[in-house]
């Protein structure tokens, strides 16, 4: 890259992927969020795969930051996550070794808490991304559809 003429390195695809590149390798969930919110279909179709990567970081920092005596909802924590649903945060949680308290939500600080998710989770578009796939045709909804692993 330091060899690249100057204008291929302001360039908005390379802006983009050393924006990306600088958030996983900071573990900074809240720019990932922003820079995927801003990229075109393409570009955030071939960053879903990412995802699971960084919401395993944001469950490691929630988790030595927490005293675990509050206990966090699951709506707030599927939209901290950037998942599309409650039950996908329940699952997240799960594959880190959380208990979630029926009905309540979850506590961090869980003696069984796992780094690392223990299988391969899905990269589940968020919401937010649905203004792409909105009644599921087109280009943009095929994209998603196979960056996510999904049949919808």
């Amino acid at each position: 890259m330091s060899q690249a003429p100057l204008s291929i390195l302001s360039s908005a695809p390379v802006l983009l992927a050393l924006r990306v590149a600088g958030a996983l390798g900071r573990a900074d969930a809240a720019e990932l969020t922003r820079a995927m919110r801003t990229a075109p279909p393409l570009a955030a179709s071939c960053m879903l795969g990412l995802l699971p990567r960084a919401r395993s970081a944001l469950l490691r920092q929630l988790n030595a930051a927490s005293n675990g005596k509050e206990l966090v909802s699951l709506p707030h924590l599927a939209r901290l996550l950037w998942l599309p649903s409650t039950a996908a945060a329940v699952a997240h949680a799960h594959a880190h070794g959380m208990h979630v308290e029926e009905g309540a939500g979850l506590r961090f600080r869980q003696p069984g808490f796992k780094a690392h998710a223990e299988k391969p989770l899905p990269p589940l578009p968020p919401a937010e991304l649905a203004r792409w796939y909105g009644d599921g045709t087109g280009a943009a909804a095929a994209l998603l559809r196979c960056a996510s692993g999904q049949s919808w």
